[in-house]
C-alpha cells in the first residue's frame, strides 16, 4: 500500500473505513495508554490489532520504529 503525502502532518495509509466502536470504559483507557505507548493513534491500534486478529498481516501499517505488534 503506497503512501501519498498531500501536505502537512502524517502520510496517507490508503483507503480506509470509519467503524464507530463503544466499549467499557476500562477497556477505553487500556487500549489508550497501549496506542499511546507505542505511538500510534487509538484508530491505528485498534485497525492493527484487527488486522491482526483476522489473519490479515499485510494490512498492518508498520510503526515508524518497526516495532511488531503482537497479539
Amino acid at each position: 500500500m503506497a503512501t501519498k503525502q498531500r501536505g502537512p502532518g502524517r502520510p496517507s495509509f490508503g483507503e480506509r473505513m470509519r467503524v464507530p466502536v463503544r466499549m467499557a470504559p476500562e477497556v477505553y483507557e487500556a487500549l489508550r495508554v497501549e496506542a499511546r505507548s507505542r505511538g500510534v493513534s487509538m484508530s491505528q491500534y485498534l485497525a492493527d490489532l484487527a488486522a491482526i486478529n483476522l489473519g490479515l498481516p499485510e494490512a498492518v501499517v508498520p510503526p515508524a520504529d518497526e516495532e511488531a505488534i503482537s497479539a
